[in-house]
């Protein structure tokens, strides 16, 4: 589906376990995508874009005034309980319904395909279904690369909505029930996994959607929920390692955060961060930032002293050191340097500008020229 998967164990056993698990379904056929892939290396680290896939509800608040989004059309988000698969790698699995006035009928299923990708798919009562799918890759401690596509599709049936198993419990510990297929499977696409069939037929059908995948997509702009999405997650990433806080600092009893704990809870089965960066790499972020913080004494001056861990990378050496935020919002920084298709387009953009700026010059050149000879003409 246009995405390259790598297998990061080329032991025996992890080439067997990796020729026993079929790639995962990503968009169902019949999804018509806006457009390809996009990508952005962003300043947040893995687990906040994990728990961002499980927080469907922050978008009427932190998006307010974007779009359609309007805090005043929050409602109350009915869920169920959160399955999880028994084994780690199994991920989670969440139905819900609306989190605003205008989708508060849809019936909506979250899938998080441990360790990397959210699928999502919301089917609304006119039989019209979006669906979305985002891929998360840690790149290091506070930075990770975040992809994403969308599209829709129409049902034949109309679906009648259910009932959501209600309750409720103090605990975080207690919002979640055993996955019983893998939450790597088709899920509620219907589409199979491995199959060996692409999207992209499907995608570019015809109308605006086979328009939108002929355009280089340096020309389409969806940033702007990302940048409020990022500055955000870049503040609490900042805020919480300074405090010393985790989920459980912000957790609230509301069906709504039910996702927000269950993917916190994964992320401690599998041990993250030592699990992924080594014992010693998120601890030792955590103490280069908190150093720096009131009360630490002279924590900031030895930290100054020491070589910078990331110099030459993505937005430099953070988390160690504050992010401004016209790095955080470097469209260069988050995907421009990263992606072949966009250099070629800002060459074409500068070569363009440049010989336009060149064309104006020498046009001024032979108007003042014109004009001085015309002068000279009437004397």
């Amino acid at each position: 589906e246009g995405v390259l998967l790598a297998w990061l164990d080329a032991s025996p056993e992890g080439r067997r376990a990796a020729a026993a698990t079929p790639p995962p379904r990503l968009m169902p056929e019949e999804a018509k995508c806006f457009a390809d892939w996009t990508m952005n290396e962003l300043p947040n680290d893995y687990s906040f874009w994990l728990e961002q896939g499980m927080d469907p509800a922050h978008a009427n608040f932190l998006h307010h005034g974007l779009g359609a989004f309007r805090a005043g059309n929050a409602v109350p988000m009915e869920a169920g309980r959160v399955q999880q698969a028994d084994d780690v790698a199994g991920g989670l699995r969440w139905e819900h319904r609306g989190y605003e006035v205008k989708n508060k009928d849809m019936q909506a299923t979250r899938e998080f395909l441990a360790p990397f990708g959210f699928r999502v798919r919301y089917d609304m009562p006119n039989c019209s279904t979006t669906h979305i799918c985002t891929l998360q890759v840690p790149v290091r401690p506070g930075v990770s690369r975040v992809y994403f596509k969308a599209g829709v599709s129409k049902r034949q049936q109309q679906q009648q909505p259910g009932k959501m198993e209600q309750g409720r419990s103090g605990n975080p510990e207690a919002t979640v029930q055993p996955l019983k297929a893998a939450a790597g499977d088709s899920g509620s696409s219907g589409s199979g996994v491995g199959n060996g069939k692409s999207e992209t037929g499907a995608a570019s059908s015809g109308g605006i959607f086979a328009l939108l995948q002929k355009l280089p997509h340096w020309l389409i702009d969806f940033h702007l929920i990302a940048d409020q999405d990022t500055l955000m997650m870049c503040r609490q990433e900042r805020l919480m390692r300074n405090q010393g806080l985790n989920y459980r600092s912000y957790y609230l009893n509301s069906r709504s955060d039910d996702g927000v704990a269950a993917i916190n809870r994964w992320l401690t089965r599998a041990g993250y961060p030592a699990s992924l960066w080594g014992p010693g790499g998120a601890a030792a972020t955590a103490a280069a930032t908190t150093a720096g913080s009131p009360g630490a004494g002279g924590g900031a001056a030895a930290t100054q002293e020491q070589e910078p861990r990331y110099s030459g990378q993505t937005y430099g050496n953070w988390p160690d050191e504050d992010m401004p935020i016209e790095l955080a919002l470097s469209r260069y920084e988050r995907h421009v340097r990263h992606c072949v298709t966009c250099q070629q387009g800002l060459r074409l953009v500068t070569g363009v500008c440049t010989a336009l700026t060149a064309a104006a010059a020498l046009a001024t050149c032979g108007v003042a020229v014109m004009a001085m000879v015309a002068g000279m003409s009437v004397q």
